[in-house]
């Protein structure tokens, strides 16, 4: 059994056929096992190798639970995202300098300008 590196993740068919190797590969060395020609090392490394894959899954779904809780938290509701735009747009129809200055500012915005000279 192989473990799977995070953020990795096989095609489809591939894992299908990922997962039917591991069960035969666990069926042969339980078979190898109870007729006793296998020494108890094998068993053991397997359970460890399961036991490593069932870790690394366990950190696969807490990994996608985060996200998915990250997606929950910054989803957005178009009515709420409508409103701020319109309160948004009244408190800009009325910014003085200074305001627009702030605003900039915040956002990052450099503003360049460039004095033109009449061409008379």
């Amino acid at each position: 059994m192989s473990v799977v590196p995070a953020g990795k993740r096989p095609p489809r068919s591939e894992r299908c056929r990922h997962d039917r190797e591991e069960q035969d590969a666990e069926a042969r060395a339980f078979r190898l096992a109870s007729r006793g020609t296998v020494s108890e090392e094998v068993p053991n490394q397997e359970i460890g190798l399961i036991q490593t894959r069932q870790r690394w899954i366990a950190e696969q779904r807490q990994r996608l639970e985060e996200q998915l809780s990250d997606v929950r938290r910054s989803s957005f509701d178009p009515h709420n995202i409508a409103m701020l735009r319109q309160r948004s747009e009244a408190r800009l129809e009325t910014a003085t300098p200074e305001d627009w200055r702030h605003i900039l500012d915040a956002l990052g915005v450099n503003v360049l300008s460039r004095r033109m000279e009449s061409g008379s």
